[in-house]
């Protein structure tokens, strides 16, 4: 943002707030700026003024524009001069919308005020918070920032809940500031808004709510009972619009996070088939099948993390990726047992070749030989074999130990047997 562009936002943010501040002092809503308006709407413009001749004699980075403006913010504060402090966060705010100082700094004001402040201050302070909050989030930014903005959104959440818990500390209104009130609800609640905007109209409502029934109450006229109808149906308004916006928030934090999980399970998915085509063409690498297997297995137990709340589209593609995940592990074993049957017609050659050298001989060594067959065959564990690798297996099992005597015979079967078999996970 240019530094004239800061400068115009800053007019707009601060003339905002301030009008703001000022519009939630009293119960009918015109505050304390009743009767003196102009006056009050001066001393904003000569404030914004202010604020202008601050900014164009910082110069420099936005950084540095946000921290000066945020040190003044703080003084004002400290001083006891609300108003000036909050002119002067708004600038910093406009400086750098995503200012986590700015925005700790708003945060600790909107608790303070809740604590310590009328209900209407207090509520001001913290849709203000709210609102800075939004106007971050419209920026943009990296994941991490964006997340750290919805965690800062959730304890605004929090925050608009302890204030709609907190009692109201003011006088009974009249039944034509009430109707004023929500008449101006009723047409925020038309033009709709953000969560956040949707969660202040609703503890503003609920308020409004309350008032009229306590006024109903002491004065029991039918206006008030009026009141309190509309008010009913406002909220009931304003909450289903609110729990579409809490649904459609939930929504893209799911989808996000499965996006997220497609996207690691993905990348596991190509380096699998990366390497599983490496060693089909007969590339040795550091990398076995058992690695391969474990990778299927962890890709596995992502897409089983999948948020059920993501959208049809995300589930769609999670389905697509859980498809690919099942062919690649279908492909990943037929090429292990693939590897695992060339190594088994590799044992058999070399038990063929030393029962070809050790027979024929004036003198056989059948212990030298019987212990060769055990070495050669025994590793082998049948049921992992093709069909055709299976026949071959059997057939040169019989002829090898038809040579020899039946004591041998059972000897060398039992060793075969009893031999440690290499498994799949082994290559």
């Amino acid at each position: 943002m240019t530094k004239a562009g800061r400068i115009a936002g800053s007019k707009l943010l601060t003339l905002s707030v301030c009008v703001f501040l000022l519009s939630g002092c009293s119960p009918d809503g015109q505050g304390s700026a009743t009767g003196s308006l102009q006056g009050e709407l001066a001393e904003l413009q000569a404030s914004v003024k202010r604020i202008e001749t601050k900014l164009d004699s910082l110069g420099g980075s936005s950084a540095a524009d946000s921290q000066a403006l945020l040190e003044r913010a703080g003084a004002e504060f400290e001083a006891g001069n609300d108003d000036a402090g909050y002119t002067f966060l708004a600038a910093a705010l406009v400086s750098s919308p995503a200012s986590p100082k700015a925005l700790d700094m708003l945060e600790a004001r909107a608790r303070r005020a809740v604590e310590e402040m009328t209900w209407e201050d207090a509520a001001s302070r913290v849709s203000l918070y709210g609102q800075a909050i939004r106007t971050a989030m419209s920026e943009g930014g990296s994941v991490e920032e964006t997340d750290a903005l919805l965690i800062r959104e959730r304890r605004f959440l929090d925050l608009s809940d302890k204030l709609g818990e907190s009692p109201i500390v003011q006088a009974p209104a009249s039944s034509a500031s009430l109707a004023k009130r929500v008449a101006e609800l009723e047409g925020a609640a038309q033009k709709g808004g953000s969560e956040i905007d949707l969660r202040g109209l609703v503890i503003r409502a609920e308020r409004l709510q309350d008032q009229a029934i306590e006024a109903m109450l002491e004065a029991e006229g039918e206006e008030f009972v009026r009141l309190v109808a509309e008010t009913e149906t406002l909220l009931a308004h304003l909450r289903g619009q609110l729990e579409v916006h809490t649904a459609s928030r939930l929504q893209e934090d799911a989808d996000r996070k499965t996006r997220e999980v497609l996207g690691e399970v993905g990348s596991l998915l190509d380096e699998v088939a990366r390497v599983r085509k490496e060693k089909e063409s007969g590339k040795q690498g550091a990398k076995t099948w058992q690695v391969l297997g474990s990778q299927l297995v962890e890709a596995e137990l992502l897409l089983g993390g999948v948020n059920p709340l993501s959208s049809a589209t995300m589930r769609r593609e999670s389905q697509e990726m859980e498809n690919r995940l099942g062919r690649e592990s279908v492909a990943v074993r037929a090429s292990q047992q693939s590897a695992y049957n060339d190594w088994a017609v590799t044992q058999i050659r070399v038990a063929i070749l030393e029962f070809k050298a050790g027979k024929g001989l004036a003198d056989d060594d059948e212990v030298k030989f019987m212990a060769a067959l055990s070495k050669t065959l025994g590793p082998i564990e049948p049921q992992h074999l093709h069909p055709a690798v299976s026949i071959l297996y059997g057939e040169i099992y019989q002829k090898l130990i038809s040579e020899l005597d039946e004591d041998q015979k059972l000897t060398v079967t039992e060793e075969i047997e009893r031999a440690d078999k290499k498994s799949l996970l082994s290559f």
